[in-house]
Order: structure tokens, then sequence, then C-alpha cells
């Protein structure tokens, strides 16, 4: 085993982070962890409106807050679910957004002392990626350490 070795997973349910955690999770095997972490970053939009309701005092339907909750609460255990049947322990974690994506994964990477981040890449290209940015791409300048990003289906 590795010693100190800690992975962390970027977590969207996406099919390229599925595949990411699946990396991950056969990453980790080879080096004798017993555990990943897979984060999910807080979408910036439900984290602004929660802040402006509060300021305000406006109350919010309650369900609307608990489907939000619910649908976060499902992504996290399907992340742990693909680590049970891999017979690997998924720590699943939310990410208040602040940053943006990348910066918050890499800032959470730095404070917990994570050695690698394994991400999926959606695999933009040209004007699609600049349209709509890389979270992947942000990781890779950023990190202060291994960034492996997948690609492909993993296995």
């Amino acid at each position: 085993m590795v010693e100190n070795e800690k992975i962390l997973v970027g977590w969207d349910g996406s099919e390229k982070s599925r595949n990411a955690l699946r990396y991950a999770i056969d990453e980790a095997k080879d080096k004798g962890l017993k555990s990943i972490t897979a984060v999910h970053v807080e979408k910036g939009e439900s984290a602004r409106l929660r802040a402006m309701l509060k300021d305000y005092k406006i109350e919010v339907d309650r369900d609307i807050l608990k489907n939000e909750r619910s649908k976060i609460g499902s992504l996290l255990k399907e992340a742990e679910s693909i680590g049970d049947e891999e017979g690997m322990k998924v720590e699943a974690r939310v990410i208040k957004h602040g940053y943006g994506p990348a910066v918050d994964i890499v800032k959470f990477a730095e404070k917990n002392s994570f050695k690698h981040i394994i991400i999926g890449s959606h695999g933009r290209s040209g004007i699609s990626r600049i349209a709509l940015g890389s979270v992947a791409r942000g990781i890779v300048e950023k990190a202060h350490c291994i960034v492996t990003v997948v690609r492909c289906s993993w296995p």
C-alpha cells in the first residue's frame, strides 16, 4: 500500500463520471487502498438562490428544497453503490459551490491532502469547449497533485 495515498474523484452522475469512478476504484485496488472519496459540487444556482432567500428572509416551499436534497442524496448513494458493487468503500460528499467546480474540487483536494484527482471528461472541443468551459481542463491547470482525465469507457 502506498502510504498517505488518497484518491479524489469528481462526481456528477454522468456516464463520464461513472467511468472515472470505476477507473479510480481500480487504481485504489492496485495501490491497496481501502477507500476513495467522490465529490459532487453543488450547482452555483442552488447555492445562490438559497443565500438570496435567506438574505431577504423569503420563505421557500420546503418541497422544493426537499426535492433538491433528495436528488443530491440519490447522486451520492449511486456513487457509494458503485463502490459496493466493486468491493471498494466510496465516501461520497457534496462540496458547496464557491468559485466554480474546478477550483472548488482543487481547493477541497488541497485542504484534505489528496494525492490524486481522477475526473471524467466530456471530450468537448472547438467552439463548444470555449462556450461551455471545461472543468477537467481547469482542474488539470490548477491542481497541486496528479490528475488523471478519463475520456473513455472503463472497463
